[in-house]
């Protein structure tokens, strides 16, 4: 009974953060739909490059406390004691904002450097990217105030006020600025998220910064916190910078509409499946975080939360599969049409992605950072060089195979490591 209240708590928890989730997906899906009409391959081209360096900064700077902060809040919020957790998330808070403020001030001096070095106009357009890094990091501090005090709902609420405000915000700034508009639509709708999740984080706890600590007792007081993070983020650097060699290669070796093209075949069934994937988790890692020295009971979760996300990724490839030749050129243009058989192919690494997942997280819930970060970045080496290689051998198609046969070794790797490191067994029996 045990175990089918806890299957039952996980499809709960799948239904309403995936379900949330896919409407953020829908609202990037109708964005990219007005960029494909107004502004072309070119203009999504472009998009990709000013997010890919926003979330590279955001990276550099955040010292990944969003994700190792909720493993120290979850951990504060299971003993039951509340001066202590409203004492770890005022510590996180005030840490978070130095980090923001200081992510911003490099940002706003290295993006237009980095456009000068590659040749690209407007130097006033990529130090703008300063305050996406800024909104992006103050949102998720509050996020990981949200997850490990469990407020599911406010999650979900926040997720959909972002998707609503994903298409609502973007709009009329493509419509009558073109190209010139994309990077202020980016702005305004970061800051605006930004603003509602500091709302809903206030709710959960009462917004409070450490003014009796100096910048180096907090970060004493949040060491182990930082170091996870750090792990964290250097994996996250290192996935951005394998993204820029990616896109770098593109527009070296192909061109720009053709980034524009591997962009939406890779947004479609990569990207998008992955923020369903990662929102449906928001709630397992903190309860992984929570149980992290019980081998027995991490186990029994990682398992049921695996099977029950690949039932859900089955539904989600078969409605794919039978769906992207008409729904790509609707949400795009009919110039992207090239592009869906790359799409299909990458699709079904969703598949064993589903079963990787919830290991990705184990290193993290023990505080590994080593271990995460050697997983994490052997995985997107694999990954940037299997689509280099699958498009020189197959074209666009062959990114799409070179993804799926790249996240099928993640899996197996993830699984073998976790087994002999960590004792993770997939035998029932083993409950």
């Amino acid at each position: 009974m045990a175990s089918d209240s806890s299957y039952r708590s996980i499809a709960k928890n799948i239904t309403v953060f995936g379900g949330v989730e896919a409407l953020s997906v829908l609202g990037n899906l109708i964005r990219n739909k007005f960029v494909a009409l107004w502004i072309g391959t070119a203009g999504i081209g472009l998009s990709y490059l000013y997010w890919t360096l926003a979330t590279f900064f955001s990276n550099l700077s955040s010292l990944g406390l969003a994700t190792s902060g909720v493993k120290t809040l979850s951990e504060a919020y299971a003993s039951g004691d509340r001066t202590q957790l409203s004492e770890s998330i005022a510590r996180l808070r005030t840490m978070g904002l130095w980090t923001a403020v200081a992510g911003a001030a490099i940002t706003a001096v290295a993006a237009p450097l980095y456009a000068r070095i590659n040749d690209f106009d407007g130097a006033l357009h990529f130090a703008l990217i300063a305050f996406i890094v800024l909104a992006t990091i103050v949102y998720g501090i509050e996020m990981a105030v949200m997850k490990a005090c469990r407020q599911t709902r406010r999650i979900a609420l926040s997720t959909a006020i972002l998707a609503l405000c994903s298409v609502l915000i973007p709009a009329p700034f493509y419509y009558f600025w073109r190209m010139d508009g994309i990077i202020w639509a980016l702005v305004v709708s970061q800051l605006v998220n930004m603003s509602q999740s500091l709302w809903f984080g206030h709710r959960t706890e009462p917004y409070r910064l450490v003014r009796n600590e100096t910048l180096r007792q907090l970060f004493e007081a949040l060491k182990p916190t930082i170091m996870l993070g750090i792990a964290f983020i250097a994996a996250g650097i290192f996935s951005s910078g394998v993204e820029l060699a990616i896109q770098s290669y593109f527009t070296t070796f192909a061109t720009l509409s053709v980034l524009g093209l591997y962009r939406a075949g890779f947004q479609l069934s990569i990207s998008y499946t992955g923020m369903i994937f990662t929102a449906v988790n928001a709630d397992f890692y903190p309860r992984l975080a929570t149980v992290n020295q019980n081998v027995r009971e991490r186990n029994i979760l990682i398992r049921r939360q695996a099977r029950v996300q690949l039932l859900f990724a089955l539904a989600v490839v078969v409605l794919f599969e039978m769906v992207v030749p008409w729904l790509l050129p609707l949400l795009f243009s009919d110039a992207f049409v090239s592009v869906i058989p790359m799409a299909r192919w990458a699709m079904l690494s969703v598949l064993p992605r589903a079963l990787a997942l919830p290991l990705c997280f184990l290193p993290l819930a023990l505080g590994k950072s080593f271990h995460y970060l050697l997983l994490e970045s052997l995985s997107w080496a694999m990954l940037g060089g299997c689509v280099v290689i699958g498009y020189e051998l197959g074209g666009l198609e062959g990114t799409g195979i070179a993804i799926l046969l790249s996240q099928t070794a993640e899996l197996l790797i993830l699984y073998l490591f976790c087994k002999i490191k960590y004792k993770f067994s997939i035998q029932e029996s083993y409950q």
